[in-house]
């Protein structure tokens, strides 16, 4: 199930920006701390799916707290089509307004040395790289599979 993006200035908005990291690789970054706290009915630095008390479960969004960045390999299966892709953004209409911009994936480029860059998914291009986790990304949320 994916997350479907909006227009609406709140946190599924197509404009909002998430580091992956604040510098040290780890997920630690908003796209972890804020976005997915929101959406899995958290409180930042609580847990997922816990209120203020961190005990009352709140249902999170669509009733479901288990939200997380897709894979490299997930976040691919929604393009339009494969690089180059001649529309853009290069995604079905059925997601919802999307920036034709690089999007976080959860995964961690895997070469020796290179932990603090991290694979997203281009939906103005149709393409894949990777990029230093500490900047500023559109995010779209996923749960189940893997």
């Amino acid at each position: 199930m994916w997350e479907q993006k909006s227009d609406d200035g709140r946190v599924h908005d197509k404009d909002n920006l998430y580091g992956w990291s604040t510098g040290s690789g780890l997920p630690d970054g908003t796209a972890f701390t804020d976005f997915l706290t929101q959406l899995n009915g958290g409180v930042t630095g609580v847990g997922n799916c816990a209120s203020a008390d961190a005990v009352t479960e709140s249902g999170g969004f669509l009733g479901h707290c288990d939200w997380r960045l897709p894979s490299a390999a997930e976040l691919q299966t929604i393009l339009l089509a494969p690089y180059p892709c001649a529309a853009s953004p290069c995604i079905d209409p059925v997601f919802g307004p999307t920036q034709a911009d690089g999007y976080w994936s959860a995964t961690t480029h895997s070469f020796p040395g290179y932990s603090i860059f991290g694979w997203i998914a281009s939906f103005a291009s149709g393409g894949a790289a990777y990029d230093s986790k500490t900047l500023s990304r559109s995010v779209r949320a996923v749960r189940g599979g893997l």
